[in-house]
């Protein structure tokens, strides 16, 4: 009887171990890279998770600041989940270093439609952040780094364009 009951209570606590076992979902994966000239794209859960991928594709050492993707040269935009340049971001990397070039939402990780709070842009860019995807809808203009896009653009952002400063 005693066994019976150890081993209904070792069987009921392995259930609840492995059933409150978190996998990633979508909303959990908030650092990413996207390569703009291919529209590929990976997100990770964790940010070591990103520098490790991108570390093991290049064979190259990859900072937050300045880095390199797995198919592009140039770190043109670091779009951010929180104000202020906080939490999860997204890096967008392109073949040159600011040539004039556009994300719409269809070519955003499901992760980050929706999500931005701030940004900041690399190599002398300006973007243009919009509502709405195909680029419609309200925007921020054309405008470098911004450590928050306002309240009527806070999570709504589901286009990008970039070109260089004039």
């Amino acid at each position: 009887m005693r066994t019976a009951k150890i081993s209904a209570v070792l069987a009921a606590a392995a259930f609840i171990a492995a059933a409150g076992t978190p996998t990633a979902s979508a909303d959990s994966l908030d650092y990413c890279w996207l390569n703009a000239a291919t529209n590929q794209s990976k997100c990770f859960a964790t940010e070591a998770e990103l520098v490790q991928s991108v570390a093991a594709k290049q064979n190259a050492t990859f900072g937050t600041q300045a880095g390199v993707s797995p198919m592009a040269e140039h770190l043109v935009a670091q779009l951010y989940k929180d104000l202020n340049y906080g939490g999860g971001y997204l890096q967008i990397f392109d073949t040159e270093a600011c040539k004039k070039g556009t994300i719409d939402g269809k070519n955003l990780p499901s992760s980050w439609d929706n999500k931005v709070s701030s940004f900041k842009v690399y190599g002398g860019c300006t973007v243009k952040l919009w509502e709405d995807k195909n680029y419609g809808g309200a925007s921020t203009g054309w405008v470098g780094s911004m450590k928050y896009v306002g309240n009527a653009l806070n999570d709504q952002i589901s286009s990008i364009q970039w070109q260089k400063s004039v």
